[in-house]
């Protein structure tokens, strides 16, 4: 796969981390990233994509809002990856996250952390798509 011909959903509501991943996959040629805040908008994305031009992965915090207003919720990314494998929607899945979550299911799991190399860590993912 071309990775630059990826098309990212990026499920995350803190900015900076969100900054950061952009940042991640534009060293790898990644330009096509959709940026939502909360799992409503995320699930709009993914549907939406299916009658055009499809989401080729996703990168999800766990912990967001469900709804544009509202607060965080701890487990909203598994919330996402239970409502891609109910749908039988397969889309590969990263998650990037301050813990180091084990979810088999998915692609794999960045630990966002300042002691790791987040662009490393995003490739080594990357590269198994």
């Amino acid at each position: 796969m071309i990775l630059s011909e990826l098309k990212v959903l990026l499920v995350e509501d803190n900015v900076y981390k969100r900054i950061d991943i952009r940042n991640a996959l534009s060293l790898y040629g990644i330009k096509n990233v959709i940026c939502v805040n909360y799992l409503q908008a995320g699930l709009e994305e993914i549907y939406k994509s299916m009658n055009a031009e499809p989401i080729s992965l996703i990168i999800t915090d766990m912990h967001y809002p469900i709804e544009r207003v509202g607060e965080a919720v701890p487990d909203a990314g598994n919330q996402l990856i239970k409502r891609l494998q109910s749908e039988d929607i397969n889309i590969p899945v990263i998650v990037c996250s301050s813990v180091p979550y084990q979810i088999p299911e998915i692609l794999g799991t960045v630990w966002y952390d300042e002691r790791r190399d987040l662009n490393r860590d995003i490739k080594e993912l990357l590269d198994k798509l």
